[in-house]
């Protein structure tokens, strides 16, 4: 033992840890979109949660409540999601996927699960405000639920959505991964 830390004092080591060098402000959105993943509109919640070398990564939830004669087939939707935003500054490319949930309110329906890709335009801060807009391609594909293992396909199709909105500066940050 004596002699290990003799060795230690005459050749010091040097332990790197992850090294990070910037903090970015999370940023919290809230925005509403039209058409999109949800077939017809939906509030939408979404948070940057980490800054990679090239890419920010965030997560979004989106909600569609049913307005009787507003939304497609009288259902309300619930999306989650996971998306990357490639850029500088406050424009970005985002390139994204989720599942969905189509909840039909009428008794004689199933219940509809489905999932979405999303790749489009994103622009975070237009004239100096806090305020979000976004243009995506957002492909679907739904199924219909009958049992836990059968599943039949309902809707295959390519989709689009615009969406507007606001962002919120949180004072948590979040810390940059290499």
């Amino acid at each position: 033992m004596k002699s290990f830390l003799i060795f230690l004092f005459l050749f010091p080591c040097y332990v790197k840890g992850q090294e990070i060098n910037k903090e970015l402000t999370s940023k919290t959105s809230v925005y509403i979109e039209i058409l999109g993943n949800n077939l017809a509109y939906s509030l939408n919640y979404d948070k940057i949660i980490g800054q990679h070398k090239n890419y920010l990564s965030g997560i979004k939830i989106g909600l569609t409540p049913y307005i009787h004669g507003f939304t497609i087939e009288e259902e309300g939707a619930l999306s989650l999601g996971y998306f990357q935003l490639y850029g500088k500054s406050n424009k970005y490319l985002e390139i994204g996927g989720g599942m969905n949930v189509f909840f039909d309110y009428m008794a004689d329906n199933p219940d509809k699960l489905g999932s979405h890709l999303n790749i489009g335009y994103r622009k975070q801060g237009i004239l100096g405000k806090p305020i979000i807009f976004r243009a995506t391609f957002t492909p679907l594909i739904a199924f219909s639920v009958y049992k836990i293992t059968e599943f039949e396909l309902a809707l295959i199709g390519p989709w689009a959505g615009i969406s507007l909105g606001y962002t919120i500066k949180d004072k948590n940050s979040v810390r940059t991964i290499r």
